[in-house]
């Protein structure tokens, strides 16, 4: 079961949409979570979401996704710190090699840590990094 996220979990084959659960039904065993992290010294106090990953390289098969809650308090105030730390949903099955397209909206930190969560070891697809040039 994955959620309905309009344009991107819709191109999921093997997913069958139930609008009683706002979600799919998939038996595709290729989904997976990719998670990324910057590494990078200012990681907690930079900003780079929200974060785009298009499916396909489509821009019109994307999902927007921020980075977790910031639980650290000073005094009555939020510190306004956060892990830039991103899960995103994927599907990397197929024939063909995939191409996922991630575009952040802050400066991409120079070093990354990545991780794909998927329960068959032998798939991967390719990771594009739109980085702005000078």
């Amino acid at each position: 079961m994955i959620p309905w996220i309009e344009g991107y979990t819709d191109q999921f084959p093997d997913c069958e949409r139930m609008e009683s659960i706002n979600g799919h039904i998939c038996t595709t065993p290729d989904l997976g979570i990719l998670v990324w992290e910057s590494q990078d010294p200012d990681s907690i106090d930079r900003s780079i979401q929200p974060i785009l990953i298009r499916y396909k390289e489509n821009e019109e098969h994307q999902n927007k996704l921020n980075s977790y809650m910031d639980h650290n308090c000073d005094s009555f105030y939020n510190s306004q710190q956060r892990i830039s730390r991103f899960p995103g949903l994927v599907y990397a099955g197929g024939e063909e090699l995939l191409t996922y397209e991630v575009f952040m909206t802050g400066t991409p930190p120079n070093k990354m840590r990545w991780k794909l969560d998927i329960p068959v070891k032998d798939k991967g697809f390719m990771v594009k990094i739109a980085f702005p040039s000078a």
